[in-house]
């Protein structure tokens, strides 16, 4: 669940209980460390290799704690610990930091696995909208053979240069 807090990039961990009536919180276990600012994230587990995904908007840099203008591919195999392993989709517009960040916003993302890929639809406040929020777009991209980022250890990867969607 996307957390409202100081501290960028966590969110709360809530428990269900087994007849999935209840929902709880423990406040010692349950913020976890995860590359995602206060907005919707989406979460999903991959059958095929059992990692948990998810497409986030990480929060680089403090000074723009709602930035959305970056969305990110991260994973996990618990739910707890989680590792941000690409950026899917960047503001290459050309606006300086602090305006990329009032300006444009890659969010409300959501995702399916379609064999070996992934398929991303993102709301997309991007080159003319009237802020981060305020979507002018809606992009759809395919991610071909997502598992290959699984297998590689390699730092956080820009895997978009261009945001022209499918």
């Amino acid at each position: 669940m996307r957390a409202h807090l100081t501290i960028p990039n966590r969110a709360f961990a809530l428990t269900v209980s087994p007849d999935g009536a209840r929902l709880s919180f423990d406040p010692a276990t349950g913020l976890v460390e995860i590359p995602a600012g206060p907005s919707k994230l989406a979460v999903r587990q991959d059958g095929k290799s059992g990692w948990y995904l998810a497409l986030t908007n990480p929060i680089n840099d403090p000074r723009f704690p709602i930035a959305r203008n970056v969305l990110a591919l991260s994973a996990s195999r618990d739910l707890t610990h989680w590792r941000r392993l690409a950026d899917l989709v960047t503001d290459d517009s050309g606006l300086a930091e602090k305006e990329s960040a009032a300006l444009t916003g890659f969010q409300y993302p959501d995702f399916l696995i379609e064999g070996a890929d992934l398929v991303y639809l993102v709301r997309m406040a991007y080159r003319g909208a009237h802020n981060y929020h305020d979507s002018n777009r809606i992009g759809f991209f395919r991610l071909p053979n997502f598992r290959d980022i699984l297998k590689n250890p390699d730092p956080v990867r820009r895997l978009r240069t261009t945001q022209e969607p499918m």
